[in-house]
């Protein structure tokens, strides 16, 4: 430290200097975030699906529908033994910037994640609650949600049927947890039935 005040007095001494290097050293780390960024984007499958799981989606987006007859012919594939589906619901709680990543799912989309662990009567509970929905751990210690809440999710794109506008009433049936490095993120995300999605959305 005895050399401080010379090291401060050099970076002052041609200021130019000391302001393009560091220009330089902050373009350095956006470029390496932003590039980062890019790079899991076009490389979702490592994250999201797993050895044994092929995610599928439209090429035109993810938040594309595809038909679901396309479940069917997807059966038949050889090597094919369960297929699922899901759809962005996207949705937040209170206030836009409590983002609650949220999927509308099908009944065993749950059983094709192995990691993921809800207790036994918690999920027998989902199974049987229309507007049940399953929110991670991380999710549920953020908002300090328990299971048998009812809670408002107001949804950034879909209207409910239901309330008029975009607030959609869930109830609370389980709280999952993400076991390994392929379901860690189940952990703050948040999964409702999509036969009520379907039937409660006036989007259509």
């Amino acid at each position: 430290m005895k050399y401080f005040h010379l090291v401060w007095a050099a970076l002052f001494r041609r200021k130019t200097r000391t302001i393009l290097t560091l220009v330089s050293i902050i373009a350095a780390f956006l470029l390496f975030g932003l590039l980062d960024t890019v790079r899991v984007a076009f490389n979702p499958g490592d994250s999201v699906a797993g050895a044994g799981r092929l995610l599928v989606t439209s090429k035109v987006s993810f938040m594309a529908s595809l038909p679901q007859s396309l479940g069917s012919r997807y059966e038949q594939v050889p090597g094919v033994s369960h297929v699922a589906y899901a759809s962005w619901f996207g949705g937040f709680y209170q206030d836009a910037h409590n983002q609650v990543p949220s999927f509308a799912v099908s009944p065993n989309y749950i059983d094709l994640y192995s990691g993921i662990q809800v207790p036994k009567a918690q999920r027998e509970k989902w199974d049987h609650t229309r507007t049940g929905l399953i929110v991670g751990d991380g999710l549920a210690e953020r908002f300090g949600w328990k299971v048998g809440d009812q809670i408002p999710v107001q949804s950034t794109i879909w209207p409910s049927r239901s309330s008029g506008d975009n607030t959609w009433t869930f109830e609370i049936s389980g709280i999952m947890h993400g076991a390994d490095d392929q379901t860690a993120q189940f952990g703050m995300m948040a999964l409702m039935h999509w036969k009520y999605f379907d039937e409660n959305n006036e989007y259509r």
